[in-house]
């Protein structure tokens, strides 16, 4: 009986399995899209892993470094630093390396002055920078702000009186807006919009649909260069701080846009201290002062239009 049973339920499956009924009722479909479905999560899965891992080893590599001062120590309270900056015999050399990145530095720069550094690729401009914002600390010698010599001052008031654009200042997925505020969070709306106006990007947001919500993809990979450049010029300057660090600032501008930034800026600097560090000549027009770096010495030093010339001097003799 269970034998007879057994061969009329093979012959019912071989029917059905010959028939067109599966296909024609779109079993095929239903049953090949249950089947892909679970390969298509995992592939998602294993996306959001990698992910979580990249943002894991950030975190991890941020939580490991060094910190900044002695926890021990009793930093001073300075909120309201005059925006002098002095170098005193300061040397530096990036770990592992062999040679000094600066060596020998004295430097003065007075409240209220627009001094440029200029020098040929790697001859220590941008060091120069990151000492004065504390992301180095010199090997020998003291960097001092408003007199003070910067290792006493806490990060938290030494920072925050800092305008700083570095060369390669990166973008974060989000607005514009939450860009442009990223370090700051307490800036109100209409310190927003001045700092998007100097850096040349305003009059771009208005005429978008989405304006200052326009949202600017991971290292900002929805805009143009020159877009990109001005949203970090506009984060670096927001605020009110009166000693700006401006690290080629026009380095992905066309010549246009570099003039509008120029006009800009010596409105927006009347009141501060620049220190720019470039290799554009267009640029120096925003300054007064030249100090000339080469491999790591400060070699010239003093007007603009007198280290110019010395310069122009020097290339003839050379050539």
């Amino acid at each position: 009986m269970g034998s007879r049973d057994d061969d009329a339920f093979c012959r019912r499956s071989r029917r059905l399995c010959h028939s067109k009924w599966p296909a024609n009722h779109g079993w095929s479909t239903i049953l090949t899209g249950r089947s892909v479905q679970p390969m298509t999560q995992l592939a998602s899965l294993i996306t959001r892993a990698q992910q979580a891992m990249a943002a894991f080893d950030s975190v991890d590599h941020l939580m490991q470094l060094p910190q900044e001062r002695d926890l021990e120590s009793a930093p001073l309270h300075r909120p309201a630093l005059s925006p002098s900056v002095q170098f005193v015999d300061v040397h530096y050399a990036y770990e592992g390396q062999p040679f000094k990145a600066l060596s020998s530095i004295n430097l003065t720069i007075k409240a209220g002055e627009r001094v440029g550094i200029i020098g040929p690729t790697g001859s220590g401009k941008s060091t120069l920078a990151q000492l004065i914002c504390r992301f180095y600390t010199p090997d020998q010698g003291s960097v001092l702000i408003g007199g003070t010599d910067i290792r006493q001052i806490d990060p938290i008031d030494l920072r925050p009186q800092m305008s700083y654009l570095t060369q390669d200042a990166p973008l974060m997925s989000g607005s514009v807006s939450e860009n442009i505020r990223l370090g700051k969070p307490s800036l109100s709306d209409e310190e927003v919009l001045d700092a998007a106006s100097i850096a040349g990007i305003k009059r771009q947001l208005d005429a978008h649909p989405e304006g200052f919500d326009l949202q600017v993809g991971e290292q900002g990979r929805k805009l143009s260069g020159g877009q990109k450049q001005a949203i970090a010029i506009a984060r670096a300057i927001a605020g009110n701080a009166k000693l700006v660090l401006l690290d080629e600032p026009s380095n992905a501008l066309d010549g246009q846009a570099e003039q509008a930034l120029i006009d800009s800026l010596k409105r927006y600097l009347t009141d501060k201290t620049l220190i720019l560090m470039t290799h554009r000549s267009q640029l120096l027009a925003l300054v007064d002062r030249l100090v000339v770096l080469r491999e790591g010495q400060i070699i010239m030093d003093g007007p603009k239009d007198h280290v110019l010339s010395r310069l122009s001097q020097t290339n003839q003799q050379r050539s």
